[in-house]
């Protein structure tokens, strides 16, 4: 049994749920007894907040080019790049998650009983 795509996903989010003990205000109510308490996450609630997150930079990079040709002068050219290219990352990082889970379901659904 090929199980190294489910651990690397889940060593994916371990790796990003462990340094806030939040992710997009969900998470533990308040600071525990002891650093070993279990922080409870809706799956579906953390992946809907990314999906927005990512959806909010790519209509801020819209935003921000369309001001910038229609000649609004507080928009600069670099500002126009650098938010396209911050929505290209966070697009490219969102569709690089996705192949990985696909990967990981694929493995686990191959998997023989």
């Amino acid at each position: 049994m090929d199980i190294t795509n489910a651990n690397s996903v889940v060593s994916l989010m371990n790796s990003v749920l462990a340094p806030s003990k939040t992710v997009g205000g969900i998470g533990a109510g308040g600071s525990g007894t002891g650093e070993d308490a279990k922080v409870s996450v809706d799956f579906g609630a953390v992946l809907k907040s990314s999906l927005d997150r990512v959806d909010a930079s790519q209509q801020k990079a819209e935003s921000v080019s369309r001001s910038f040709e229609m000649g609004n002068n507080d928009v600069d050219l670099h500002d126009v790049m650098l938010s396209l290219q911050k929505a290209n990352i966070d697009m490219q990082t969102a569709v690089q998650v996705r192949n990985k889970f696909v990967s990981a379901y694929q493995s686990i659904m191959s998997m023989s009983i």
